[in-house]
C-alpha cells in the first residue's frame, strides 16, 4: 500500500462527482495514481503524525491501515474517506493533475486536520455556517 500527503486537492464537479489532486511528477506516489482506484483520507485533527509519515517523516508505530484484505485500504481514524477512480490525467508542468470520479464516500465526522502556511492550525470553535439551507432543511452531502 502507498500513500502521500498532498496540499493540492479540490472538488471539481458535482455531476459527475470529480475531485482533483496535483502531485509532483517525480514523486513515487504520482505513478500510483496514473490509473486505477484510490482512497482520499481526510485526516482527523489528531492525526498529524500520520500526515507527516506520508510526507516523508516516518511515525513511531504502525500506520493505521484498515480494510487491507481487499476492502479499499484506507486509514483508520479519519473523519472521512472518498473512494475514487481515476477519470483523466493532465500535464501540469512539474506536476500531474489527477482528476478522479468519487464512486463512494464514508463520512465519520469530527474535526479535520488542516495545513496552512507550514503549520497545522485548528478551526475556531463555532456553529456550522451551513447547518441549514435557505429552505430550512439539512443540505445533502457536498464534496
Amino acid at each position: 500500500m502507498h500513500g502521500a500527503t498532498v496540499n493540492a486537492f479540490t472538488s471539481v464537479s458535482l455531476t459527475p462527482p470529480l475531485v482533483l489532486s496535483a502531485l509532483d511528477r517525480r514523486s513515487r506516489a504520482c505513478s500510483h495514481l496514473s490509473d486505477g482506484v484510490f482512497v482520499v483520507n481526510v485526516l482527523r485533527e489528531s492525526q498529524r503524525d500520520v500526515a507527516m509519515h506520508f510526507a516523508g517523516r516516518p511515525m513511531d508505530g504502525p500506520v493505521p491501515w484498515v480494510g487491507e484484505d481487499g476492502d479499499h485500504p484506507r486509514l483508520g481514524g479519519a473523519v472521512g474517506h472518498l473512494f475514487c477512480r481515476v477519470w483523466r490525467n493532465y500535464d501540469g508542468g512539474d506536476h500531474v493533475l489527477h482528476v478522479a470520479e468519487v464512486e463512494d464516500l464514508d463520512l465519520r465526522g469530527g474535526r479535520p486536520l488542516l495545513f496552512h502556511r507550514g503549520e497545522f492550525p485548528r478551526l475556531a470553535e463555532s456553529d456550522p455556517v451551513w447547518a441549514l439551507t435557505l429552505d430550512g432543511h439539512a443540505p445533502s452531502t457536498i464534496l
